[in-house]
């Protein structure tokens, strides 16, 4: 009768040892991106509130477009439009010269239009593709991972610290740090909205702290699986949205 309740103690174990096992960082980062890219295509209007210090607001509009790794955002008022591809490659559209023109790499770190994002963070939607993760922390609700970027994958950050909503597998606060080491923007995602299956961040608030300058962003009009085009996410349509 021991032997029994010995063999039952110990199947027991096997089989609740899998709900006890934590998950590796890797697994955690691609569950991250796996919830944040369910859908097929998306698009939002996106409102943002810029401004430095104590100093007056400015507000605009854009128009961001999603599908697979393909990413379209045009800004309304001023006609600016912005394309990416893939994490390495991306097109912006000035309408001060009508040409559409590369990003290139030494100028991927500058300001999205007053805004204090990039050109990295609009083109990200992947982080796996990207960074290495190590897990930093775990918490009943969250946990914490380091990312650095990939031998061979270029970046503007040394790494980036996220904090992972483990209930929703989504993202509550990010850290960036420049290729200094040092601490340059925190991220903070709020507000989420469930869509199906899909959680939806509507609310951002960025803040850069070597200049002092702050980003919040309203989302709104969301709409997911609505059919996109292929060819809206072409250097041509830079162009065409304009018009």
């Amino acid at each position: 009768m021991r032997r029994i309740g010995l063999w039952i103690a110990v199947l027991t174990w096997c089989l609740a040892a899998p709900a006890w096992a934590e998950k590796s960082a890797a697994e955690i980062l691609k569950t991250v991106d796996d919830q944040a890219n369910q859908f097929t295509d998306f698009q939002c209007k996106m409102t943002f509130t810029t401004k430095t210090g104590d100093g007056p607001a400015k507000v605009s509009v854009l128009i961001a477009h999603q599908k697979g790794p393909k990413r379209m955002y045009h800004f309304t008022e001023s006609g600016m439009a912005f394309l990416s591809l893939d994490p390495d490659t991306s097109y912006v559209y000035m309408p001060e010269d009508k040409k559409v023109r590369r990003v290139a790499a030494h100028s991927r770190n500058q300001t999205f239009m007053g805004t204090d994002y990039n050109a990295d963070d609009m083109a990200t939607t992947r982080y796996d593709e990207v960074f290495a993760p190590k897990l930093l922390a775990t918490t009943d609700a969250e946990w914490t991972l380091e990312l650095t970027p990939k031998p061979g994958r270029e970046s503007v950050y040394s790494k980036l610290v996220i904090h992972v909503d483990r209930e929703r597998n989504v993202l509550n606060n990010l850290e960036y740090y420049n290729p200094k080491g040092e601490l340059e923007k925190t991220e903070i995602r709020k507000d989420y909205k469930k869509f199906g299956n899909q959680w939806y961040c509507m609310t951002i608030d960025l803040a850069n702290l070597k200049a002092n300058h702050t980003t919040h962003v309203e989302m709104s009009d969301v709409k997911f699986d609505g059919g996109l085009p292929d060819d809206l996410f072409t250097q041509r349509q830079l162009k065409r949205l304009e018009q």
